[in-house]
């Protein structure tokens, strides 16, 4: 029997969601790892981020869609691996290039000043790491802070050299407690 167009489709969407639950779900559970891990990290990356437009229109769009039902249907999916990770970095990385020579052309203009170093400077690290001991997600956490724990560890993990303890070295690790006043 031969799909029809709408069956070959639908496939298609189901495929895509399928995935995009596995990738939700990978990043808040490492997100709950560096919660477990690294608590005061965690709480320090979720505070200063909390502020952002894209975390607040993240979070509209998480609730209005329904996300964390999707995320918490079923049983759990395999974690997505760090080769499809990284293309999730690539593309923020290249909206943070944007978003920095925007901010740049800004600062020249004297309109603003810009923050952070150059993102091309920085480029993710090609290890493989096993993902066998993120934690099993609950449905008691509210999972759109673990979705962005989860991105913010691992756009981290391709910034080169930069210091997890503040803005010495550009400002990109989390702020110091000082900072957050």
């Amino acid at each position: 029997m031969n799909q029809t167009d709408d069956e070959k489709l639908l496939a298609r969407i189901e495929g895509a969601t399928f995935g995009g639950r596995a990738l939700l779900c990978t990043l808040a559970r490492m997100g709950l790892a560096l919660r477990r891990d690294d608590p005061v990290r965690a709480h320090l990356l979720l505070h200063a981020t909390q502020a952002h437009p894209f975390y607040k229109g993240g979070r509209l769009l998480f609730d209005v869609l329904e996300l964390e039902d999707l995320m918490l249907d079923g049983p759990s999916p395999a974690p997505v691996g760090r080769a499809a990770l990284r293309s999730l970095t690539g593309s923020l990385a290249d909206l943070a290039r944007v978003l920095t020579h925007l901010a740049s052309e800004l600062k020249e203009a004297g309109d603003g000043e810009a923050v952070g170093e150059d993102p091309e400077a920085s480029a993710p690290r090609d290890e493989e790491e096993p993902m066998s001991d993120l934690p099993e997600l609950d449905s008691s956490e509210y999972l759109y802070d673990l979705v962005v724990l989860g991105i913010l560890a691992e756009a981290s993990r391709g910034v080169a050299g930069v210091s997890r303890s503040g803005s010495a070295d550009g400002g990109l690790g989390p702020p110091s407690p000082g900072s957050l006043r």
